[in-house]
């Protein structure tokens, strides 16, 4: 019966190991197809707004990037107004292909005093499905 008992309890404490060792792995990853991302806004000189990202795919995939990027500026009642849109088809420097990462940026004219963000939307695709998150920069302000 002790034996019988000692056999369960190993059994058990396998299981469990088992399971919690794949629950694991699996919140380590972002999704699927996205492994990490980051995204950066900057003001240069000249009223230069700069929207970065970098974008990691789990493996090579046919697409990997920004699908789209939304400069907004804050207006003077502090709400947020889209001023520019950013899509690949335009500036192709925002998409590789057949690749497992890719980093850009656009650059914007702002005016000099004014708040600028990004709305960035990271994206990694391939024949089998994609994954596409929205990720907000934080806030800067254009400079002379």
């Amino acid at each position: 019966m002790k034996k019988r008992l000692t056999q369960i309890l190993a059994l058990s404490v396998l299981v469990v190991l088992c399971l919690s060792t794949s629950a694991l792995a699996t919140a380590r990853r972002a999704s699927l197809y996205l492994d990490d991302y980051y995204v950066n806004s900057a003001a240069l000189s000249g009223g230069r707004v700069v929207i970065e990202f970098d974008v990691d795919a789990t493996k090579t995939v046919s697409q990997v990037g920004a699908g789209c990027i939304v400069l907004q500026e804050k207006n003077s009642s502090g709400k947020w107004t889209n001023v520019a849109y950013y899509y690949p088809v335009d500036y192709p420097d925002m998409v590789a292909y057949n690749r497992s990462s890719h980093e850009g940026s656009v650059t914007y004219y702002g005016t000099v005093g004014k708040q600028y963000r990004g709305i960035v939307t990271v994206y990694a695709k391939d024949a089998n499905g994609e994954d596409a998150r929205n990720i907000t920069t934080s806030a800067v302000i254009a400079r002379k």
